[in-house]
């Protein structure tokens, strides 16, 4: 009687252990996040916001966007168009103080790259710039949206950057311009303090407000004369257009 009790306690204690298999040493935990479990980015995934530091992959309603590493890893979104519709901007809208100006080394000002890192239209390409950006008769009206569409978030932008100088005029611009295929996104547009001359980039430029216009011209300019890609050029703004000339070997 008791050598049976004994074989059947050891059977029973075989078959407790039979649902559960031992990780090795150093293997991930079933809950443990993989690759697989990453943003397109690299990072972890993690909720999106408006703010978020990764603006590429924030979920706002608007058409999914892709990102596009520019030479200093900065995203640059691709947008799935001009940025627009009837119904409004696409794009997420910071709050109040969320983003800070940098001050490049000449002094002007950039705009903070989590909440502008720039966007494009995909629609205007390296192989389609002769009918879109390059065209005779101008391209930038035809994509740009109306002052009453913009006009409430370039307040909201200056209350997100808050103007270190309030007493100075600023515009609502677009950082990867409109005549380099720049998208009206809310990821391309900020409150952009005029300061400087367009004549200091580009002495011929009868157009421009400030010294980031002269850029915008000489790029512009350069890229329909063949002189530099349009991808290089859009992400050379994006990341620092107080360097981009210098950075794609432009003269003024």
């Amino acid at each position: 009687m008791r050598r049976t009790n004994l074989v059947l306690a050891l059977a029973l204690a075989a078959l407790a252990g039979c649902g559960r298999t031992a990780l090795p040493s150093g293997t991930p935990s079933p809950t443990a996040p993989s690759p697989a479990d990453t943003a397109t980015s690299g990072h972890p995934s993690s909720p999106a916001s408006p703010t978020s530091a990764n603006p590429v992959t924030a979920t706002t309603g608007a058409p999914s966007t892709r990102s596009s590493a520019s030479p200093s890893g900065t995203p640059l979104v691709v947008a799935d168009g001009p940025g627009w519709t009837p119904a409004g901007l696409e794009g997420p809208v910071p709050g109040p103080g969320s983003c800070r100006y940098r001050t490049a080394s000449d002094g002007y000002l950039l705009p903070d790259p989590s909440c502008t890192p720039g966007a494009v239209d995909p629609s205007v390409t390296q192989a389609d710039i002769g009918t879109t950006i390059c065209r005779s008769g101008g391209y930038t009206s035809s994509v740009r949206p109306p002052e009453s569409m913009t006009e409430e978030f370039k307040y909201r932008s200056e209350a997100a950057y808050q103007d270190p100088a309030p007493t100075s005029s600023t515009e609502l611009d677009h950082l990867v311009p409109l005549e380099l295929g720049g998208a009206s996104d809310t990821r391309n547009l900020w409150a952009e303090p005029d300061q400087g001359s367009p004549a200091q980039f580009d002495p011929q430029d009868p157009y421009g407000y400030n010294a980031k216009d002269g850029v915008e011209d000489r790029l512009h300019d350069a890229v329909c004369a063949g002189e530099v890609q349009l991808v290089a050029a859009q992400q050379a703004i994006a990341t620092n257009w107080t360097t981009a000339l210098e950075t794609l070997h432009v003269s003024p």
